[in-house]
């Protein structure tokens, strides 16, 4: 092995070590353990460690798609109106005699459809990972 090898090979485990958060989990948990922590606490603390980490880790398309909505209650206003555009669009489609063009009919249909079911997607995540929190710590009020 040639020494630029040499340096490639202890470069690239200095990049694992600094990258790999488990490596460093490990360490921390062994330091902590050395340190009179018992590790049935330290297992406890870990996994509430994750459990916030997961809470806290709001997607873009719930951020995106809640812009505007200050609470569940309004979500839930947003997506009957979504939902009452999906009908009367479907009315319009079905009905011919109320006058609309069917491609416009056909496509707004397919758009409130879409957006009546992404927002009830929305409100779901929400209710699964603590409404009000993870939106209120993304938009900084909590």
């Amino acid at each position: 092995m040639t020494e630029a090898e040499g340096h490639e090979i202890v470069a690239r485990a200095t990049r694992i070590e600094r990258d790999d958060e488990r490596f460093q989990y490990e360490r921390l948990r062994l330091a902590a353990i050395e340190a009179g922590v018992d590790a049935s606490a330290l297992t406890t603390a870990e996994r509430e460690y994750d459990a916030e980490r997961a809470r806290q880790a709001v997607p873009s398309w719930i951020r995106i798609g809640l812009l505007g909505v200050p609470n569940r209650e309004a979500a839930h206003i947003w997506y009957f109106i979504l939902t009452l555009g999906f009908m009367i669009s479907g009315a319009l489609l079905i009905i011919p005699a109320l006058g609309a063009s069917p491609k416009i009919a056909f496509a707004s249909t397919i758009w409130f459809a879409v957006c009546s079911w992404s927002h009830s997607r929305l409100i779901r995540w929400c209710d699964a990972h603590g409404w009000p929190k993870a939106l209120d710590r993304e938009r900084g009020t909590a």
